[in-house]
């Protein structure tokens, strides 16, 4: 029987650096010539995951008639690739803009003189590769990142690199490797600045290695580390800009991760309350929609098992409405999934077959995308 796995917080931070800035700050020039753009950038925090067009057309407006320093092209272009790469799934523009970074940023010259940039270009390219499933020039882009002079590098540049070569070994099924790869960035982190963004970025990294040990089978180590990530959210977020949303979304992340785990051990009533507590954080607009969705439909598979049919019948009722307003390929194949499953129950064929039609095409168009991106293989099995 298919099931749903876990949710990887990727999508998470990078929501949240739809919020941020690309730069470097560590190289920002005496001139502060990049204030600008990062407060651009933040300005479109008024934009969720859902509006992510609008963010875009609101930084273009923005601009309009602007002239722009390399610097500031290079943090734009790469902010872009970001929100077209992970919100708008057009990654034909997240390549244009990636590419037009390196360009600007790639030169023998450009490198030793704007050596930030070139940091962020090459890591947009890699991120681009890596969403493509193209591991090994993914890495390729990482490591010219990595080349770049000591001096030159940000503080947080070693965190960073190890982050993403975590990101590859999980997507390879390497767990433990992974694991202890999002441990050496976690103590890494120590060397970045004192921001929010460190501490988000912190707790996402034990967020990860639990997902690491959830994927190995250790449940029991899977949990300690959910736990701490919890911890560590309660622990900081007085210090740490204590009205932002990000605490309550990296909750609920945590939640429905956590939940499961309980749902495969048969703690049905601890997993049904954890998956309601995500649902209730991040269906809410401008919050990680795609976690809740995914907590969402965890939470009428167990309605399912359970056999509470009226009750299944009403979460994917209400999911319907979400992938109408935010739509999820992987999702909507697991909602059809389930509907195929309601519809049997509810004895009305037709409707069951229509469900499992549409469930089978997606699951083939799935497995063909694994080939090409094994980005959703942890997704669906």
């Amino acid at each position: 029987m298919p099931k749903i796995f876990s949710h990887f917080f990727p999508a998470a931070i990078s929501l949240f650096l739809l919020f941020s800035c690309n730069s470097n700050n560590n190289a920002i020039p005496k001139t502060g010539n990049l204030f600008f753009v990062d407060s651009l950038i933040n300005q479109t925090q008024k934009f969720g995951p859902e509006s992510a067009a609008q963010a875009i057309a609101y930084i273009d407006s923005a601009l309009a008639g602007k002239s722009l320093t390399l610097e500031q092209k290079v943090a734009i272009y790469g902010h872009k690739s970001m929100v077209y790469r992970e919100f708008l799934n057009n990654n034909a523009k997240a390549e244009l803009y990636a590419d037009s970074a390196l360009y600007l940023a790639g030169g023998d010259g450009a490198r030793e003189k704007y050596p930030a940039q070139y940091e962020l270009a090459s890591y947009a390219k890699g991120d681009l590769l890596f969403k493509e499933g193209k591991y090994n020039e993914a890495y390729t882009y990482y490591y010219q990142a990595r080349l770049l002079p000591e001096t030159h590098l940000s503080a947080c540049a070693t965190a960073s690199y190890s982050y993403r070569i975590a990101m590859i070994l999980y997507k390879q099924s390497r767990y433990m490797e992974a694991a202890r790869t999002f441990q050496e960035s976690f103590s890494q982190t120590d060397d970045c600045p004192e921001s929010f963004s460190k501490y988000l970025k912190s707790q996402e990294l034990l967020n990860n290695i639990a997902l690491c040990y959830y994927k190995f089978g250790n449940d029991d180590t899977a949990l300690q580390y959910y736990n701490k990530a919890l911890t560590f959210i309660g622990t900081n977020q007085p210090t740490h800009e204590p009205n932002n949303r990000w605490h309550d979304i990296a909750r609920g992340v945590i939640y429905g991760n956590i939940g499961q785990i309980y749902k495969e051990q048969g703690k049905y009533d601890e997993a049904k309350k954890l998956f309601r507590q995500s649902v209730a954080i991040n269906l809410k607009r401008g919050n990680d929609i795609w976690d809740a969705q995914s907590a969402y439909l965890k939470l009428a598979d167990l309605f399912y098992k359970e056999n509470k049919i009226d009750s299944m019948g009403v979460a994917l009722g209400e999911i319907r409405k979400s992938l109408d307003a935010m739509p999820n390929f992987t999702w909507e194949t697991e909602w059809h999934r389930l509907m195929w499953q309601y519809a049997e129950k509810q004895n009305r064929p037709s409707e069951a077959y229509t469900d499992l039609t549409l469930y089978t095409r997606g699951k083939i168009r799935w497995k063909k995308s694994i080939k090409l991106s094994p980005l959703l293989m942890h997704r669906i099995i």
